[in-house]
């Protein structure tokens, strides 16, 4: 996805973000905005959504999914979109 080509579905609308996910108790995560390297200050936007993780038993291919809307857009707004080569 670094391309910003989905492998599996061959979407184009991919985000990123250094450092944008928190691990929290029982599956919930917490979403940060993307922080540029060498950021120095607070974070004061935070959310927390639930994300499943998937693995394909063949390839080994593993993954974690956010299928809440409002997570969804949180990460339109404050991630950064990954331009690909199309």
């Amino acid at each position: 996805m670094r391309e910003g080509v989905c492998p599996s579905c061959d979407g184009t609308e991919i985000y990123a973000a250094r450092n944008g996910v928190d691990f929290g108790e029982y599956g919930a995560v917490g979403l940060r905005p993307h922080l540029e390297l060498g950021f120095r200050g607070a974070v004061s936007l935070h959310q927390s959504h639930e994300v499943w993780a998937y693995v394909c038993a063949e390839c080994g291919l593993f993954e974690f999914r956010l299928h809440e809307p409002a997570g969804i857009e949180f990460v339109r707004q404050n991630w950064v979109r990954v331009k690909g080569a199309n």
